[in-house]
């Protein structure tokens, strides 16, 4: 076939020779190939093998140990003065004086005079019941010298009756023994009812006299009620600061008509505060009366103060499930007063926990935290007692000594290597 190449003896063979001819070339090119791969992996040169070590990470740590754990209860409230009172008219006149400090803002002390009502109509009140009482009291003084005139008059007049008596009872004994005439006995029994009679009236006009004392008791007694009540009432023209403290605010001015209930001026007394605290009602058996609060503005401002728990509801608000534990802050001028409607902050001072482990709650997670230890994160589980603050009580899972990891915790696992980089107690 001369210089025939492969392909062209293919093509002048017969159609069954040639297919056959084509399927021996592609499997012989394909066992080439298949050799030739496995010679190359099998004579390949391994790559060399690099250890990668994860980066140490850098923590903070608490030092686990035992101590005394002192619970602080926060709450919100107003402040309020302890006392404060309305001062109000009780008679119906004008007003005739307002005292200088009769000012909102200013300081008055215990009675002293704010203001001053018309009087005139209550004065003459008083001296027309004062000689009204006097009067009656005269009457009362005549009619007991009755009542002594009336009693002598009776004495005599028994002495009278028992001569009588004597001489009717002789002339009696006389006219049985027929020696005294019938009309002797007769003028002698006249005598005798006479002087009976003379004692009866006495004895009626003493009796009517002392009915009419007892009147004119009665009438002095009312009088001197109704003199009372119109002092009173003259005095109550003076009106006078109830205490010592504060006014607040004034309704009233000169020449102004007031009646009795009206509201001239309200006081208040700064020396004691009470601040009504609101507080969560699973908190309400771990407050104590008599328990150290400090309390704080709510806002940025300066003042610290310091007060008690004074008393506590008794129940708690079933909508709100909360209840008022109410703070008395004595001396509330502690540096800057604390002034009453100021919202502040109550830090109330709860039990103490001797002797307890205790973490930050903020290292937890889901009952497991991460311990520092040779140099690596152990996953340890715990269990609580309780959370107190910002804190909880651990009663089984550390040990004084040990280390929990406090930051970093997003990255953790069981098992990572750390480095301690700062030991803090803060909590």
């Amino acid at each position: 076939y001369g210089q025939c190449n492969f392909t062209e003896i293919i093509l002048i063979l017969p159609d069954r020779k040639r297919a056959i001819t084509i399927g021996l070339g592609a499997f012989g090119l394909l066992a080439v190939s298949v050799i030739i791969y496995i010679y190359l992996v099998h004579t390949r040169s391994s790559p060399g093998q690099i250890n990668i070590k994860p980066p140490s990470l850098r923590v903070v740590v608490y030092p686990v140990k035992r101590e005394d754990i002192t619970e602080h209860i926060i709450g919100y409230g107003t402040a309020r003065a302890l006392r404060t009172s309305n001062v109000t008219a009780q008679v119906a006149a004008t007003v005739l004086y307002r005292d200088k400090v009769a000012y909102a803002g200013e300081e008055a002390r215990k009675g002293q005079l704010l203001f001053r009502l018309d009087e005139r109509d209550y004065h003459s009140k008083v001296i027309q019941l004062t000689k009204q009482v006097e009067s009656i009291e005269a009457k009362i003084a005549q009619v007991k010298v009755d009542e002594d005139n009336y009693k002598r008059l009776i004495g005599i007049a028994e002495v009278q009756k028992r001569i009588a008596e004597d001489e009717y009872k002789r002339v009696a004994g006389l006219f049985e023994r027929k020696l005294a005439p019938k009309r002797e006995l007769d003028l002698a029994d006249q005598a005798l009812q006479q002087t009976l009679a003379v004692v009866q009236k006495y004895k009626f006009q003493l009796a009517s006299a002392k009915i009419r004392e007892r009147i004119l008791q009665s009438s002095l007694s009312a009088a001197k009620c109704q003199l009372d009540i119109a002092k009173t009432n003259l005095e109550r023209c003076s009106i006078t600061a109830p205490f010592d403290g504060q006014i607040v605010k004034i309704n009233a001015d000169v020449g102004q008509m007031v009646a009795p209930g009206y509201i001239l001026a309200v006081i208040t007394d700064p020396s004691k505060i009470e601040v009504p605290v609101e507080l969560p009602a699973s908190m309400r058996f771990r407050i104590k009366l008599s328990a150290d609060v400090e309390i704080t503005p709510e806002v940025r401002q300066p003042g610290r103060w310091r007060g008690k728990v004074s008393r506590i509801d008794a129940t708690i608000d079933p909508t709100t499930r909360t209840f008022r534990a109410f703070v008395l802050v004595d001396k509330p001028q502690q540096g800057i007063p604390l002034v009453p409607g100021a919202f502040v902050i109550a830090n109330i001072t709860g039990a103490t926990h001797k002797s307890v482990i205790a973490i930050p709650r903020s290292v937890i997670r889901d009952d497991f935290v991460f311990v520092a230890k040779a140099g690596k994160a152990h996953k340890r589980k715990i269990e609580i007692k309780e959370f107190i603050n910002e804190r909880a009580i651990i009663s089984k899972g550390l040990k004084p000594g040990e280390f929990v990891i406090t930051s970093n915790m997003d990255v953790l696992y069981n098992g990572a290597p750390v480095t301690l980089q700062r030991v803090t107690s803060n909590h």
